[in-house]
């Protein structure tokens, strides 16, 4: 054979190499938006399970000073219900109602001699005889708060 005569392989076509470095990258790339756009979902669900336990321990300790208001209004006398300073502090309680709303704390809805005692929304202080069928909350002896549907002090009540 002679130098003329040797065959020569054709040259690949450097277009279908750089394609597929072009789909490789491409690929990549897409993987790793997936991978970021998981990231952020993850972490802001990780943000706003901070702020709601913040909200809760921040809760915990507001309570008893909402407890008060109600105890104060239960054992004001009727005849200083009217007094501007009366409706000032109720003023002041209906604000803290509604901040505590905005961020989704509402007290539970325990209607008496109605309601079936439930161990997951209500903690049962007493037991008492009565004509109510067993198990009806017959007084709520201290509110229970729920954040967004889950509760966070459950309602003290006294049980049928």
């Amino acid at each position: 054979m002679t130098d003329e005569q040797v065959i020569q392989p054709e040259p690949e076509d450097p277009c279908k190499e750089l394609r597929a470095k072009a789909e490789e990258y491409l690929s990549g790339w897409q993987r790793e938006r997936a991978d970021f756009q998981n990231y952020r979902k993850d972490e802001s669900r990780r943000i706003e399970e901070a702020h709601r336990r913040a909200i809760g321990g921040l809760l915990l300790e507001l309570l008893p000073v909402l407890d008060s208001f109600d105890m104060a209004f239960d054992f004001m006398p009727q005849e200083e219900a009217a007094a501007r300073w009366a409706k000032g502090m109720e003023q002041v309680r209906f604000q803290l109602l509604d901040a505590l709303k905005r961020e989704g704390i509402e007290p539970m809805h325990v209607e008496e001699g109605k309601t079936v005692f439930d161990p997951q929304f209500h903690e049962a202080m007493e037991e008492a005889e009565s004509e109510k069928p067993e198990g009806t909350v017959l007084a709520v002896m201290q509110k229970g708060y729920a954040i967004n549907g889950r509760v966070i002090r459950p309602a003290r009540v006294r049980v049928a």
